[in-house]
């Protein structure tokens, strides 16, 4: 299934520091907002810089930030607003937090030792950085604060990347439409015990990623800006 134009151009590498994730603009009342996993930001202030892979695989951009909000609790969502206004052509995916359970969606991110490849606007000359996507299947809801269960293999880079899915009228039409339901905060970890050569349990123990998603639904990030409405106007 191909992911459309408009969620691409909406998702961007983020560093701040040593830490590096991915975000997503959004627009709301004809602003722009940067919307990523509180975890990448957490050490923030207003006015620091974030830098933004604008484009190629070199094109990074430090650009200043006003901090919209941090999400209450465990909830791993952050918002931003930059400078200035980073997705071109008015091509911002709209939020649904519709998403159905056994539904499935997707989810995209910049995993840091896999630089991707971009993709080129014929309008403007200009290489994108392409995120790479991962399928899954929403498992499991749950209550409205707790995390979106999702049955895929997320990896170190996803973190603040968009989950996005084709709502359920735009699937009976035939529209190949996405909307984003969640922000990616992480992946669930399970620990085991190390066996010896006769099958035995030792002392040692791993860790290993049960490939189940945890994303937290992106009403948190509207409830947000709806409370603290400073994003950039749109203006391209």
């Amino acid at each position: 299934m191909a992911i459309p134009t408009e969620v691409i151009y909406s998702v961007f590498h983020l560093r701040v520091g040593n830490v590096a994730g991915t975000g997503f603009t959004l627009a709301a009342d004809g602003k722009e907002y940067l919307i990523t996993a509180r975890h990448v930001v957490e050490k923030l202030k207003n006015s620091d810089c974030i830098d933004v892979r604008i484009s190629g695989h070199e094109g990074w951009e430090s650009l200043s930030t006003a901090i919209v909000g941090h999400a209450d609790g465990e909830i791993d969502i952050s918002v931003l607003a930059l400078s200035r206004q980073i997705t071109r052509k008015k091509l911002h995916v709209l939020a649904n937090p519709g998403i159905t359970y056994g539904q499935d969606a997707y989810f995209l991110g910049f995993p840091p030792l896999i630089t991707g490849e971009t993709i080129l606007d014929s309008t403007s000359a200009i290489n994108h950085p392409l995120p790479l996507v991962k399928r899954c299947i929403v498992s499991s809801l749950g209550a409205y604060n707790t995390p979106i269960l999702l049955d895929g293999h997320n990896i170190p880079g996803f973190s603040g990347g968009p989950v996005v899915f084709r709502p359920l009228d735009s699937i009976a039409r035939q529209e190949y439409k996405y909307q984003i339901a969640a922000v990616v905060s992480g992946y669930q970890m399970k620990s085991e015990s190390i066996l010896d050569e006769k099958y035995q349990k030792t002392s040692l123990r791993y860790l290993y990623n049960t490939g189940i998603v945890q994303a937290y639904r992106i009403n948190h990030a509207l409830d947000l800006i709806q409370s603290n409405p400073i994003g950039v106007p749109i203006s391209i």
